[in-house]
């Protein structure tokens, strides 16, 4: 039987708020699509349904490999936190690091975490299944990686890890295989690695800031199947709180 066909040729393993979503898109606009990413997952339901049976694994990574292998380009979490496996089955493929500032990363991933903490006991499993499956497959596989070591939102244990990711990336890659990029930097280094001497006329994309995506996403299904917009729930001394788009927006 004839092996399926793996497509990959470029892989950004990037964790999670380095400017990954600015790369998927300008990495589109340069015509590298299809893109894996969290977003264009969540989109497709087939993709999805298959999604979470692979990350219902414990160690999703021989599954992971067969989900993605139809796309040209893979990114974003959770994905990016088995990036290592999928460059060691990947050798040729161009890998490319976006990073970020440090200190600024780990104010925005921190945001993140107790932005989605506050969704899980907000919202639990009555408002959205899928919402509620995404959460659980960034719990698990996710925040353990990001702050192994601490505590879970701790913005020290999560730069200690991200250096230790991004060195395991450099560590790893073929030499000549390796773009360190910051998005900051637009085009011309982009276009220069993946070999694309026509530089776009259009702007470099700068998108998901300040979590604007993420945050309309899981509104869009979180909200799908609510009667309003503010669902009552308990405070730690038991009194009713009312929950407000506002705190999430």
């Amino acid at each position: 039987m004839e092996k399926p066909k793996n497509n990959i040729e470029i892989i950004c393993p990037a964790l999670g708020r380095s400017g990954t979503t600015s790369l998927e898109v300008a990495l589109e606009m340069l015509g590298f699509g299809p893109v894996y990413s969290y977003f264009n997952m969540i989109k497709d339901v087939a993709l999805f349904r298959e999604w979470v049976e692979v990350f219902a694994n414990n160690d999703p990574r021989d599954p992971l490999l067969g989900h993605v292998m139809n796309f040209r380009v893979v990114s974003d979490l959770p994905v990016c936190v088995y990036s290592p496996y999928l460059i060691e089955k990947n050798p040729q493929a161009k890998v490319i690091l976006a990073l970020r500032d440090e200190e600024d990363w780990s104010r925005s991933v921190v945001k993140l975490y107790h932005l989605s903490s506050e969704l899980d006991v907000v919202l639990g499993t009555k408002v959205s299944n899928r919402l509620w499956n995404i959460r659980d497959v960034i719990n698990r596989h996710v925040w353990p990686v990001i702050f192994e070591g601490g505590e879970m939102g701790d913005p020290e244990t999560a730069i200690r890890n991200y250096r230790k990711h991004n060195a395991k990336i450099r560590e790893i890659t073929l030499p000549g295989h390796l773009l360190e990029y910051n998005v900051k930097e637009g085009w011309e280094p982009l276009c220069r690695f993946l070999g694309i001497t026509e530089i776009p006329g259009e702007n470099f994309p700068f998108v998901n800031k300040g979590m604007h995506k993420i945050k309309y996403t899981a509104l869009q299904l979180a909200f799908r199947n609510m009667k309003n917009a503010f669902t009552p729930v308990r405070g730690e001394h038991g009194q009713e709180k009312k929950f407000s788009l506002a705190a999430i927006w």
